[in-house]
């Protein structure tokens, strides 16, 4: 069943609201909703998480693949002066998990800000390193509610970890480097020190 006037999600859900406001009145600025809804068996037609992974791995990735299907969702919402709060939400689907939370603009902007946790290595378009299946990807995505946007991992955000992302000679010598630079500075060797100090005592 789609949710939206322009279907994002689908799937079968349960939903509970609590308000106020008048129904003769359709201003959103007039009234407030705050609860939960549940979705089961669905799909998301906002990214193919799939395809956002292996890009950093492979750079281009050949699939016509746009919507990710998920087993569960749920989500907290409260709308506000005319603003759709996600306050919170959480997605379990096959080879990872994604939670997160977001806001719907009264301009039908939609901005999510996730954490994914991979539990595996091996998907359809590529393999990822083993290493960053225990490491947090943080996907932000900002689109318009009636039309295409855009998905990304923020590569910065992950730090060291994205630099194991490509098997390319030059990024695995650019970690290299980045590992001597850690174990050079001088507040490493500090902390090092300190932690040598304690493990002794």
């Amino acid at each position: 069943t789609p949710l939206t006037e322009q279907p994002q999600l689908f799937g079968q859900g349960a939903v509970k609201l609590v308000g106020s406001g008048t129904l003769n009145d359709p201003t959103p600025a007039n009234y407030s909703l705050s609860g939960n809804i549940e979705i089961t068996n669905g799909r998301t037609e906002l990214f193919n998480l799939e395809k956002e992974l292996c890009k950093q791995v492979k750079g281009v990735v050949l699939s016509d693949l746009t919507s990710t299907p998920f087993n569960t969702l749920t989500a907290g919402i409260e709308l506000q002066n005319g603003q759709l709060q996600i306050k919170h939400f959480s997605t379990q689907l096959e080879g990872a998990n994604i939670s997160g939370q977001g806001a719907l603009s009264p301009d039908n902007m939609l901005q999510l800000t996730m954490n994914v946790n991979v539990e595996r290595h091996e998907w359809n378009l590529c393999r990822l390193p083993r290493a960053l299946t225990a490491v947090e990807w943080p996907l932000t995505c900002s689109k318009p509610l009636k039309g295409r946007g855009a998905c990304n991992v923020n590569i910065k955000q992950m730090g060291l970890s994205a630099l194991l992302l490509a098997d390319d000679a030059e990024t695995k010598e650019k970690a290299k480097q980045k590992v001597e630079a850690l174990k050079n500075s001088d507040k490493v060797k500090k902390v090092l020190g300190r932690l040598e100090q304690w493990l002794n005592e």
